[in-house]
C-alpha cells in the first residue's frame, strides 16, 4: 500500500545572472516532470554583484537595473515550470547585499527598494522568507544557512539545528546523518543543496578550486502524513540529473 505524499523540490544559490544556464533548465525540466506539490528556493536567486561591498571587475554586470531584469526573467521561468504549485522564496545573504548598501550609501531610500517588490514576489503569489528565517514542512526545515560556510556546514547543520534541515549557501552537494544515543532515538538529516552558478564567472577565488569543491544539484523531499519524510539530493552531470528513475536533461 502505497503512503500519499507531499513532493517539494529545494532549487539552491542560482545567483542570477551568473547562473550555468545548462544546470537551471536541467531543475526547471525536473519541475515540470516531477511537478512538485511545493517548489522551495533556498535563497541567493539574485548575485546582487553591483551592489556588493566587495571590489568590482569592470568586465561584469555593474548595474542594478540589468541585473534585476535578467534575475526576473528567469523567475519568470520558474513560474512558468512551477504552474500552480505553491512557490516558496527564502531570502539569502546576497540578497541582503542590497538592504547593506542602501543602509551605508542611501539610507534615505529605505524602505522603497525591497526584495519582494523588486522580485514580483507578491504578484507572483510567492510566499517570502526574510533571511534567517526558517520555513517548515512536517518534520522538514528549509532555510538558506545556518552561519557557517565550507567543508563542515552541512555536518553543522545536523548538529546545530537538531532536526532535519535543507540549506542552500555552501554551494556543495552533501548530506549528513545523525542519530541519538537513547534507544529508539530519531535519527535527524542535513542537506546541502549544491548551487546552480557559472564556474566560469567566477573571479574571486580559483576556478579550478570551485569546481572541486562546489556542485550543480538540487534536493527533493517527500513528506508523509504525520510529517516524517525523505530528502534525496540529484547531482547534475552534463546537464542531466535522475528524479525517481527518470533521467532529465535542461
Amino acid at each position: 500500500m502505497k503512503t500519499r505524499t507531499k513532493k517539494l523540490l529545494c532549487v539552491p544559490d542560482t545567483h542570477f545572472p551568473y547562473h550555468d544556464k545548462r544546470a537551471w533548465h536541467t531543475i526547471l525540466r525536473a519541475i515540470e516532470t516531477w511537478k512538485p506539490d511545493e517548489v522551495i528556493h533556498l535563497g541567493d536567486a539574485m548575485d546582487f554583484y553591483s551592489v556588493s561591498s566587495h571590489s568590482k571587475n569592470p568586465r561584469r554586470i555593474q548595474r542594478l537595473a540589468t541585473e534585476l531584469q535578467i534575475g526576473n526573467t528567469e523567475l519568470d521561468t520558474l513560474q512558468l515550470a512551477a504552474g500552480n504549485c505553491t512557490v516558496v522564496f527564502l531570502e539569502g545573504n546576497h540578497e541582503t547585499r542590497l538592504a547593506r548598501y542602501l543602509a551605508q550609501h542611501a539610507a534615505a531610500l529605505d524602505g522603497l527598494l525591497e526584495i519582494p517588490d523588486l522580485l514580483k514576489l507578491e504578484s507572483r503569489k510567492w510566499e517570502f522568507y526574510p533571511y534567517q528565517e526558517v520555513y517548515s514542512v512536517g518534520k522538514w526545515n528549509f532555510v538558506h544557512d545556518l552561519g557557517k560556510s565550507g567543508l563542515g556546514a552541512t555536518k553543522s547543520a545536523v548538529q546545530d539545528f537538531g532536526g532535519n534541515v535543507v540549506i542552500g549557501h555552501t554551494h556543495r552537494a552533501q548530506v549528513e546523518y545523525m542519530g541519538e544515543t537513547r534507544p529508539r532515538g530519531k535519527t535527524h538529516c542535513a542537506v546541502s543543496s549544491g548551487w546552480v552558478g557559472d564556474y566560469s564567472k567566477i573571479d574571486y577565488r580559483s576556478r579550478a578550486t570551485a569546481r572541486k569543491e562546489w556542485q550543480h544539484a538540487f534536493t527533493t523531499v517527500r513528506i508523509a502524513d504525520g510529517g516524517e519524510g525523505f530528502a534525496t539530493l540529484h547531482p547534475i552531470f552534463n546537464g542531466m540529473a535522475e528524479v525517481e528513475g527518470e533521467l532529465v536533461k535542461g
